[in-house]
């Protein structure tokens, strides 16, 4: 079974604010892995730990997070 994180356990991991989870969410770069039906609760998988790097490593950068959106959903 994989194991998967809450959107709380993340943003505290990365020190980082829930509702920017929920912003990388809405630009559609950063998609739960799973999300509960019943509450609609946000889980992210390990992996996913890589991505939100690469998101926070951006902004560090200066990077618009739009032109993130577009190199991650370029074939």
């Amino acid at each position: 079974m994989q194991s998967y994180l809450s959107i709380g356990e993340v943003a505290k991991i990365r020190n980082i604010d829930v509702q920017s989870l929920r912003n990388y969410e809405k630009l559609g770069i950063l998609i739960p892995a799973y999300v509960n039906p019943e509450n609609g609760y946000r889980y992210y998988s390990l992996g996913q730990i890589m991505v939100l790097d690469t998101i926070i490593l951006c902004i560090d950068l200066g990077i618009p997070l739009k032109k993130l959106f577009v190199f991650l959903t370029d074939d």
